[in-house]
């Protein structure tokens, strides 16, 4: 049983549907039949049981003056219909109607109805060739003898052999009715979880995190589609808040790139132009080494922001440009410019502490 439900258990849900419906309704219609079956069997048995009876009642007082006068059952005691009448007695005699047109195999629990006050004795019995009979015993007056009908049950078994050739042909029919019902309905039922199966496997295929329309959703499976689409919303902002941090981190990482790429550039002039002071030069020095750290900075808030699924992406930074000639120097270092530019990230430490950015200045020649 173990194995049988897991190889089910393996399969698609469709396909267990559709089996599970199979079997419910093979079995409702099965047991409906049956219990049809045997309901008219039974009904059919008592009432032969109960003619049987009224045979033998009715037969009993003509019976008893037919063993009283002439000790046999007299020929005017013949039945039609192949109904047999014969007379078991306490002194082991055994009575038959002449022109019988079978004998009974009696029982041995036919002698109890034999008492005047005896209940009557209903059986299912055979003849000598062995065909069916309702056999019914009755008290033959006070004589010592019971009188036993029987009934032949040829046209009741032939009546239950057409009813489970019909219980037959409705079963399988069922079976058939079953099986295309079972698919239609396993296919229209579960046709939402195909829609939400087939919206997965689109959105995987092509991340595309548009949420999904499921056509008569309802109950678990319309909470299990609200869900999803939650999670595609989800996914879509995530994915639109990385966008916005890359493109925030590359605008804010260009301007002290730039920056730091004009004082090197400046700094390699000087060394074949000697256009510097040595002041001038110490200046360009730290303000790459405020640069770099101020960098140095700016990759750690980025990945601190990777990190935290609720950071906000940098805010555009601002930038002022300003003219500033050096305070001393030749023409050439008099011609510098001095550019000062600020940032902010909504999350940098100088934000935090409620301080402003710092200003970061950059010399350039013209």
């Amino acid at each position: 049983m173990r194995a049988l439900l897991e190889r089910l258990a393996r399969r698609p849900l469709h396909r267990r549907v559709t089996l599970l419906v199979v079997a419910l309704v093979s079995v409702s219609i099965l047991v409906s039949n049956l219990a049809g079956y045997v309901a008219l069997r039974v009904t059919l048995q008592r009432a032969s049981q109960s003619v049987a009876t009224a045979m033998a009642d009715d037969l009993a007082a003509p019976a008893a003056s037919s063993i009283t006068a002439t000790g046999s059952l007299g020929p005017d005691l013949r039945q039609a219909g192949g109904t047999l009448v014969e007379a078991t007695c306490t002194d082991g005699r055994v009575l038959r109607v002449p022109g019988s047109p079978g004998r009974l195999v009696l029982d041995p629990a036919d002698l109890r109805a034999a008492a005047s006050d005896a209940e009557p004795v209903l059986r299912t019995g055979v003849d000598e060739e062995g065909h069916r009979y309702t056999v019914a015993a009755v008290p033959a007056g006070t004589t010592g003898c019971a009188l036993v009908v029987g009934r032949p049950l040829t046209t009741l078994d032939s009546i239950l052999d057409a009813q489970q050739l019909v219980v037959l042909n409705v079963v399988l029919a069922g079976l058939l009715a079953a099986g295309v019902a079972s698919t239609f309905v396993a296919r229209s039922g579960l046709h939402p979880v195909h829609q939400l199966s087939d919206a997965v496997q689109h959105v995987t295929r092509t991340r595309d995190f548009q949420p999904v329309s499921i056509s008569y959703a309802q109950g678990d499976l319309a909470n299990l589609t609200a869900s999803f689409n939650d999670l595609l919303r989800t996914l879509a902002e995530t994915r639109e808040r990385q966008t916005r941090l890359v493109a925030d981190a590359g605008h804010e990482l260009r301007t002290p790139l730039t920056s730091l790429t004009t004082n090197v550039d400046l700094l390699r002039t000087d060394l074949h132009r000697d256009v510097l002071t040595q002041a001038q030069r110490g200046r360009v020095l730290d303000d790459v080494g405020e640069q770099l750290a101020e960098l140095s900075s700016m990759v750690r808030d980025l990945v601190q922001l990777s990190r935290d699924d609720t950071a906000t992406a940098f805010r555009p930074s601002t930038c002022a440009t300003r003219c500033a000639p050096p305070r001393s120097g030749s023409g050439a270092a008099r011609a510098a410019v001095s550019w000062t530019c600020s940032w902010r990230s909504s999350t940098s430490s100088a934000t935090r502490a409620g301080s402003s950015a710092p200003s970061r200045t950059c010399w350039t020649t013209r």
